[in-house]
């Protein structure tokens, strides 16, 4: 948002992006200033958790000047999304239908991962048989999904991937006998996967497909750029395990 003073518009020079609360929330943003003698100017500042910024809007934070001063001259702010970052266990789901299930192994982010054994069944067509798990993002826009899988062979290298009523996307995953990260894909269509997402609670659906297919973890993103690697961040979904 910028608001306008007579027929000019002033930003700062040289204004970080800062971290500001709104509604409980988090924003990244950089402030817009008019032209009135020293205000045209850096702030120093703390943000909620104590991080140094430059600068805030008294709308969101009550910050003072480097000089002890309130700040009064900010016409307004320049918002820039806040690059959010969800991760979940596979074996923390919702609700798990069989034959999905969770097994053990040591080289997981939680010891646990998710899987159909080999044996159980394929479904090539996107059926009941799921993992269901929520997330609730705070900044609207284009996310990304990855999962942390291990893929035994190319006969046990797929899932179908909802989110909320979407499409079911066939999730086909490079093959590796080793814990790697894959974004979701369709296989017959977008590489990677762009989930235009609203602020608020989402539903993902893994489905199975081909059975043998391992997921440990899984990671939800609106920063494109971002390439996740190791285990991963902590969880936000981890809590008591629950068996199915």
């Amino acid at each position: 948002m910028q608001r306008k003073k007579g027929s000019k518009i002033w930003q700062a020079p040289h204004v970080d992006p800062v971290h500001l609360l709104r509604g409980g929330n988090e924003i990244l943003a950089s402030l817009v200033f008019d032209k009135r003698g020293s205000d045209c100017r850096k702030y120093d500042s703390t943000d909620a958790a104590g991080r140094k910024i430059f600068g805030s809007h008294p709308e969101f934070l009550d910050t003072k000047r480097a000089d002890g001063g309130e700040i009064k001259e900010s016409e307004g702010i320049q918002e820039t999304p806040l690059l959010e970052t969800h991760w979940l266990e596979a074996e923390y789901a919702s609700t798990i239908v069989s034959p999905l299930e969770i097994a053990a192994d040591e080289d997981t982010s939680g010891k646990r991962y998710l899987y159909a054994p080999n044996g159980a069944g394929d479904l090539y067509e996107p059926g009941p048989i799921m993992a269901t798990y929520t997330v609730t993002i705070v900044q609207e826009g284009t996310y990304f999904l990855w999962g942390r899988l291990k893929i035994s062979d190319k006969r046990d290298n797929s899932f179908f991937v909802q989110v909320d009523g979407g499409s079911d996307n066939l999730w086909e995953v490079e093959v590796g006998d080793h814990w790697h990260w894959d974004a979701v894909n369709d296989r017959l269509g977008e590489d990677p996967v762009k989930f235009t997402l609203a602020e608020g609670l989402h539903t993902i659906k893994i489905k199975l497909r081909e059975d043998g297919t391992k997921l440990d973890k899984m990671m939800l993103t609106n920063d494109a750029g971002f390439i996740p690697n190791g285990k991963g961040d902590i969880s936000k979904n981890q809590g008591n395990f629950k068996s199915y």
